[in-house]
């Protein structure tokens, strides 16, 4: 058991598995780095761009939480809007429908309704379900896409987003798949190719106005590149396809993303920053010591979407638009909650600037596009325009840091007690 625990984990790590999202690692962002690249980026003229903001306790399984009342989530809802994004992401979790809960179901849908409702798009991305992790809990590959491509079509039938995010990341879901650690086919790009196909195709067959997409870790292309280069080069060969997405959360991830996109281009594709910010960790994110990088940053990460010819940016720590002491587990009584949503950052600030042109500065010169703002003007046309919980994630070289290896060596350790101990009760 100890044996199979560890080859699991070797897979998901090859994957590029681990925090609430896959393939970030070490090339943390700092000041420096931040003020070089707004020198390295500034574009010498803007091009229209659109704006997203993900609302992460809608997201996964944190909406069943007690304190994520309506009255909470329209609060949530309302810092999105004030930032002028055009556009909200919510990462569906499927277990409400596993478990037949309607009302979470039609709490989710009330939601988007608003949203709709607001004049904005609704970006819909794949959590498949938080019930699938775990010992015992996940599904063999075979069964596991079948799954998926159930779930898509159930959800684009339900919703039927302006957008749908089928595939969040290849390794995110490394930890939901049985089989993993011993069927080659679950890191075959060919494999990923079909099913994305059979993702977008199901989505088409309920919502064919939906634009689909994909997502990848952009540190993956780094640490596992037979993977995700073959996986985004085939892209282009998907019928109905209309994005491909990059998640950004440290410097080799920006890297590695912009060395993609100048070797191979993106296959005539949209290209999104489907998930960014300036580190991929909750314990690293909410800290208030942050404020000025964090403002700084996604300044920066703007240019760097403008240099990259970017179409649609999505920040995902979104709680710290309203205060770093918003964090995914506090508070936990929703008075306090709603208390620290009436409250703004600089990079609130700074977002709501670049959604609105001011940040579009050549030579000293502001220049607008779309009646003052980086895009169209509203849900009527193109959009001014998210990661999950605080959980943690990883982006970047091969090579582990002494710390991640610490890390690592310290998860085999716990993962064998954890198999040697669930061996010995009833599992399911």
């Amino acid at each position: 058991m100890i044996a199979i625990a560890l080859l699991a984990l070797f897979a998901i790590m090859i994957l590029g598995a681990s925090r609430f999202s896959d393939g970030q690692s070490s090339g943390d962002i700092t000041e420096p780095w931040v003020q070089q690249q707004l020198v390295a980026w500034q574009p010498p003229a803007f091009k229209s761009m659109s704006f997203g903001a993900m609302i992460v306790p809608a997201s996964y399984d944190q909406i069943d939480s007690n304190y994520n009342t309506p009255q909470v989530l329209s609060g949530y809802l309302k810092l999105m809007e004030d930032t002028g994004a055009g556009y909200i992401r919510i990462d569906v979790g499927f277990d409400a429908w596993l478990n037949h809960n309607t009302g979470v179901q039609q709490e989710l849908q009330s939601l988007v309704n608003q949203t709709e409702k607001d004049g904005k798009g609704f970006i819909l991305a794949d959590a498949s379900a938080e019930s699938y992790r775990g010992l015992g809990n996940g599904l063999p590959w075979s069964q596991f896409k079948a799954a998926w491509v159930q779930r898509v079509r159930t959800l684009a039938a339900f919703f039927h987003p302006e957008y749908y995010i089928v595939v969040k990341e290849p390794g995110w879901y490394a930890p939901m798949i049985s089989d993993i650690a011993s069927n080659p086919q679950a890191q075959d790009p060919e494999q990923w190719l079909g099913l994305t196909q059979n993702l977008t195709d199901a989505v088409h067959s309920v919502s064919p106005n939906t634009k689909v997409g994909v997502a990848i870790a952009a540190d993956s292309l780094n640490q596992n590149p037979t993977l995700y280069v073959n996986y985004l080069n085939g892209l282009s060969k998907i019928k109905g396809l209309s994005f491909m997405g990059f998640d950004i959360y440290t410097t080799t991830g920006f890297t590695a993303a912009q060395n993609y996109l100048s070797q191979h281009g993106s296959g005539g594709l949209s290209v999104w920053m489907a998930e960014c910010w300036s580190a991929s960790s909750g314990s690293v994110v909410y800290n208030s010591a942050r404020s000025t990088l964090d403002a700084d940053w996604i300044k920066a990460a703007y240019f760097f979407g403008q240099d990259e010819n970017v179409s649609m940016m999505v920040p995902f720590f979104t709680n710290a638009f309203a205060s770093y002491s918003l964090t995914s587990t506090s508070p936990s009584e929703s008075s306090q909650i709603l208390n620290l949503l009436s409250q703004r950052t600089p990079v609130f600030d700074m977002y709501q600037n670049i959604t609105a042109g001011l940040e579009n500065t050549t030579g000293g010169t502001t220049t607008t596009t779309g009646g003052g703002s980086t895009s169209s003007t509203a849900h009527t046309g193109s959009h001014t325009t998210s990661r999950s919980s605080g959980t943690t994630s990883s982006s970047g070289p091969g090579s582990l840091s002494s710390v991640e290896v610490g890390a690592v060596v310290v998860i085999i350790v716990v993962a064998a007690v954890v198999v040697i101990v669930a061996s010995s009760r009833k599992r399911g």
